[in-house]
């Protein structure tokens, strides 16, 4: 089996007999790879007969990781609907889907595991419901958890079944579909825009004989039509599919047959699903086919190519889907991998190629150029290394002399001064940075009867000596300070 093919593993728990598909899909292609069957009805303790019947088929069939495996739901005291909405938001479409089923069902919320598939029209949608009891399905899922039984998602036998029909058998017109089982029935009403399903507790080990089982199927089949159909919408069979364990007998089709009055169709060979591409032990026969509808609904559902289908909120086990994926990733790495030692090979033969077939004198001109390259690029760096040294001296001079220069433009001011104080408190520089230039701090003390004179006198002054001051701030002198204080900003580039 390929890790790059989708494969999905239907699971049939449902009725009787254990039954179990393996599909393969390639595009629209579906291939079945292996079938199984185990029948588990009839034991004196049914309950550990499904058991047994389950620990055979991990054992025989071992599943793995890679397929999908869809498990059939128990339907017993379902009900499964099709209505007719406007197009609407899907918040909204849930909620109207869920009041329907409530209330045609008369349960409580809590009691029901509800799900619905829409087909989506223009104005109209077609929604497929099906409402199941809550606690058999934790009853299975706590069965399967228990033995060990993989499972990815859900489905009612009603739709696997719907799903198998219309795969093999698409007809377009009203039809009934009747899976008669062990143990029960699945009775399916199918058209282009609807499907009704009813669960019956009438099986083969419940009527032994087959006209009155006929009779009993034809009765609740008129029951299901009078009371599930819309009135608007009449519903006239083109025919009767029958599968599961009664497909098996030819005195029940007969009797089918009359009681009905329609043609009754078995599906004793698959016309869309390939046949193993060898055949070996497992390998399904004419038989298998008439009986494995539900089985191969499932698979389909897992390759996502059932009609009918959605997920229901149960405990499953969501690292299985990342585990699926892990061959497939490990496949991409490992071809990445090969191909890229391919192409590292491809390059290495062909550079060894073109250097055989290069004359002497070429190579030694090549490889005398990248010297001389590598010699050029060395003493660029050498260079740029250099450069950068003396642009960082440089900026530290200009630093170092800005303070001379306003030194000295104070001095000039300060020459007219007289006999008056003025002096230099402070003087505080910062170098510049990358986006942030540098910056001169001048704080000066001087008399008040100065003040007037240098505060004319100092940013003439620092202008001609080639500084721009940014901010000059006078704080008069007090009681506590006798001199005036001035503080000089000054950018520096």
């Amino acid at each position: 089996m390929s890790v790059t093919q989708r494969t999905a593993l239907g699971l049939d728990v449902s009725d009787g007999t254990l039954k179990a598909v393996l599909l393969a899909r390639s595009g629209r292609r579906v291939r079945l790879i292996r079938s199984w069957r185990a029948r588990w009805a009839g034991a004196a303790d049914e309950a550990a007969g499904l058991r047994q019947a389950l620990r055979r088929f991990l054992s025989e069939m071992r599943p793995g990781i890679l397929p999908r495996i869809v498990v059939s739901a128990p339907d017993a005291d379902h009900l499964g609907s099709t209505y007719t909405v406007p197009v609407m938001q899907a918040e909204r479409m849930d909620e109207l889907v869920r009041y329907e089923l409530l209330r045609a069902t008369g349960a409580s919320q809590s009691e029901l595991l509800m799900g619905h598939h829409v087909r989506k029209g223009v104005a109209e949608n077609q929604v497929h419901a099906v409402a199941l009891r809550r606690a058999r399905v934790d009853q299975l899922v706590s069965l399967l958890s228990e033995l060990g039984v993989p499972f990815d998602e859900l489905q009612p036998p009603s739709w696997a079944l719907a799903s198998f029909i219309e795969h093999e058998r698409p007809l377009g017109r009203d039809r009934i579909v009747l899976g008669v089982g062990e143990l029960s029935t699945t009775l399916l009403l199918m058209r282009e825009d609807g499907l009704w399903s009813r669960h019956l507790p009438i099986g083969l080990s419940h009527v032994a004989d087959e006209q009155e089982l006929a009779r009993r199927l034809h009765a609740e089949a008129a029951s299901a039509i009078t009371h599930c159909v819309p009135r608007d919408r009449a519903f006239h069979p083109a025919d009767v599919v029958l599968t599961e364990e009664a497909a098996l007998s030819g005195s029940i089709t007969s009797a089918l047959k009359r009681a009905f009055g329609l043609p009754v169709t078995r599906v004793a060979e698959l016309l869309r699903i390939e046949p193993p591409r060898r055949t070996r032990r497992g390998s399904p026969s004419s038989a298998e086919s008439l009986c494995m509808g539900r089985a191969y609904g499932l698979g389909l559902a897992g390759l996502g190519l059932a009609r009918v289908s959605g997920r229901f909120d149960v405990a499953d086990d969501p690292r299985r889907a990342l585990r699926r994926r892990l061959p497939v990733v490990s496949a991409g790495l490992a071809t990445a991998a090969l191909a890229l030692l391919i192409l590292t090979e491809l390059s290495v033969g062909h550079a060894d190629a073109l250097a055989a077939a290069m004359p002497p004198s070429v190579g030694q001109s090549v490889l005398t150029s990248a010297a001389r390259a590598r010699e050029l690029e060395s003493g660029r760096a050498r260079q740029q290394l250099r450069l950068s040294r003396l642009s960082a001296l440089a900026r530290r001079a200009s630093t170092t002399f800005a303070a001379r220069r306003a030194l000295a433009a104070v001095s000039e001011v300060a020459a007219g001064r007289g006999e008056l104080p003025l002096h230099v408190e402070s003087c505080w520089l910062s170098a510049g940075a990358a986006g942030r230039p540098g910056l001169l701090k001048l704080t000066l003390e001087s008399s008040p009867a100065f003040d007037a004179m240098l505060g004319e006198q100092l940013e003439p002054a620092l202008l001609r000596h080639g500084l721009s001051p940014r901010r000059i701030t006078h704080t008069p002198n007090d009681t506590a300070h006798p001199l005036s204080s001035w503080r000089v900003e000054v950018e520096l580039p």
